[in-house]
């Protein structure tokens, strides 16, 4: 952890052509065990709050640290977040180190670099003006990438005992780093251990079937809690200490599973790995603010890599979880070998079939939606430890947020949450009340066009690159019972957009008294290049095209 030395922080009031400088005097300091990204963390917090806020006023504030350990130097920011205008980072490092720097979310030359070196050190100063404020947009990947900071990191140092210590001139550093970690683990024999993997595999037929096995049996009876304590925010936690608590972080969590592998004869590999909040590649940056996640990786017998993250119940092992989808990965092959690769994204689908019958102006739903891939997950978490009744009102929450609020839900179910490697399927039979519009002897029927979100770019104002969080797609096959006293007098037109990274089709088609439509939605990008805009809008205006059309009914004459 590193050092507080001193920090200072003031408002500046205007006063006519002056400011008045108004210091902080009271600055709190407490542990910080409340981070949304862990369980536990033994890092401190100093907390303070700007006095005499006005409109025009300036706040500032300095700080100074002591880094601790070479190996672990955060990033440091120029903003946070809200429009500054002067910002100054400085490195004082003595002559004997060594050091390199990385510039992230910086324009082209905006960013002013002073180095000035001693007879004894060397300070490097960087020096940001007029930063604007961080805008939210809706569909950013990775939004660290585009706040200005500079990640810092210490290649090696000089002393006359040791001559040139090696820290992280490379990524061979980084990974004799983190195999001295692996290197430290509590091998404490745990017999349950042995017993536990030959009892989960014992019906397994193939290695692939045993490693799914214990994969699985880690997912669901350790229960995941994040500790960075000391060295366990570094060192994975024992396998017997693990497997007799039940619970551990993703590390311990990791070591566990390859524990049980090793005790059965299945070679497995320690992975590391950064979540998409974090912008950084191993190939760029050979330092651990790279990552903030352990793994285990399996290689099948036809040289397929598989990713083994058990903090998730639910992750088909088919398929890495969507926060380390894209992302750099860094294998431990050996005590000397490594391997860098990239995770590849998996393409997730909603498989839709509807029967719909008409009653009136309501139409009555029998819905089956199947969930694959990450698409499942999060329904999936939504549906455990949850009673029958909750189930229905989560069924009613997702038919709101599709846009169907004036609807009743009469009955819900879905398949085995624990079935992992299936698609997760949700059964409801629903109503939408005075859904259709009914003026003389026509009725007005739009189309059911739920799981598609319109996102139209604004081209001029857009400041981030549009990114997804998956590739994906919605198909959905519906039968609309016609009454029999109605014949179909209109039908919107057929839709086939095509483009290489999205694609829109709507088929209609009438059968006597049924009419067919199908429906093929298809997001095939996580970042969407910019000369790809106009096109995805183009198809988003056809969205909202088949939104506003309406199938119309006219009710025939009696003879």
């Amino acid at each position: 952890m590193d050092t507080l030395l001193k920090i200072e922080a003031y408002t500046l009031v205007p006063e006519g052509n002056k400011y008045k400088k108004v210091p902080v005097k009271k600055f709190s300091y407490y542990s910080d065990d409340t981070s949304n990204y862990i369980f536990y963390d033994d890092s401190e917090v100093c907390s303070f709050v700007f006095p005499a806020l006005s409109k025009g006023c300036k706040t500032i504030y300095r700080i100074k640290k002591k880094i601790n350990s070479p190996f672990f130097i955060h990033s440091f920011f120029f903003s946070k977040g809200y429009t500054t205008d002067f910002s100054e980072i400085q490195f004082n490092y003595d002559n004997n180190v060594e050091m390199q720097f990385n510039e992230i979310g910086i324009p082209s030359g905006k960013l002013e670099t002073n180095t000035n070196k001693t007879s004894k050190s060397t300070i490097v100063t960087y020096t940001l003006k007029n930063i604007p404020q961080t805008e939210h947009e809706e569909n950013v990947r990775g939004m660290r990438g585009y706040i200005p900071h500079i990640v810092p990191r210490i290649s090696n140092y000089k002393t006359k005992e040791n001559g040139t210590v090696e820290i992280l001139a490379s990524l061979d550093h980084l990974y004799k780093l983190y195999n001295s970690h692996v290197q430290s683990i509590d091998k404490t024999p745990e017999p349950g251990i042995k017993h536990m993997a030959d009892s989960v595999t014992m019906s397994s037929t193939t290695e692939f079937d045993k490693v799914k096995a214990i994969y699985n049996w880690v997912q669901h009876n350790i229960r995941y809690v994040a500790i960075e304590d000391g060295d366990k925010g570094f060192i994975p936690e024992g396998a017997a200490s693990v497997f007799n608590k039940r619970y551990g972080d993703c590390k311990g969590m990791t070591n566990l599973m390859k524990t049980m592998l090793d005790s059965i004869g299945i070679k497995s590999y320690f992975t590391w790995v950064g979540t998409s909040r974090l912008p950084y590649k191993y190939t760029e940056i050979p330092s651990p603010t790279v990552d903030n996640h352990m793994i285990l990786y399996y290689v099948k017998n036809d040289g397929k890599g598989y990713i083994l993250d058990a903090t998730s119940d639910y992750q088909s092992i088919e398929y890495a979880p969507d926060l380390i989808q894209g992302k750099e990965c860094m294998i431990a092959i050996d005590n000397n070998t490594y391997q860098i690769v990239e995770i590849p994204y998996s393409f997730n689908l909603v498989s839709e079939n509807i029967r719909i019958d008409i009653d009136g102006t309501s139409l009555k739903m029998k819905d089956t939606a199947c969930y694959n891939g990450n698409y499942k997950n999060l329904i999936t978490y939504s549906l455990a430890h949850i009673s029958n009744t909750e189930k229905q009102k989560l069924y009613q929450s997702m038919l709101n947020g599709e846009g169907y609020p004036k609807s009743t839900v009469y009955n819900f179910q879905h398949s085995d949450i624990y079935d992992v490697d299936a698609p997760l399927c949700l059964y409801g039979n629903f109503e939408l009340q005075d859904y259709l519009i009914e003026i003389a002897d026509e009725l007005y029927m739009k189309i059911y066009f739920g799981k598609v979100v319109e996102t139209t770019i604004d081209i001029d104002k857009r400041k981030y690159p549009f990114s997804l969080s998956n590739k994906g797609g919605w198909q959905c096959h519906q039968t609309i019972n016609i009454p029999k006293e109605y014949t179909i007098s209109y039908l919107p037109e057929n839709i086939d957009f095509i483009h290489s990274l999205f694609s829109l089709k709507l088929s209609l088609k009438k059968n006597k008294n049924q009419l067919f439509v199908d429906i093929d939605y298809h997001e095939d990008f996580i970042t969407l290049p910019t000369e790809d805009y106009e096109k995805w809008n183009e198809m988003n205006k056809l969205i909202r095209q088949i939104r506003n059309q309406s199938i119309i009914l006219k009710k025939t004459k009696s003879k």
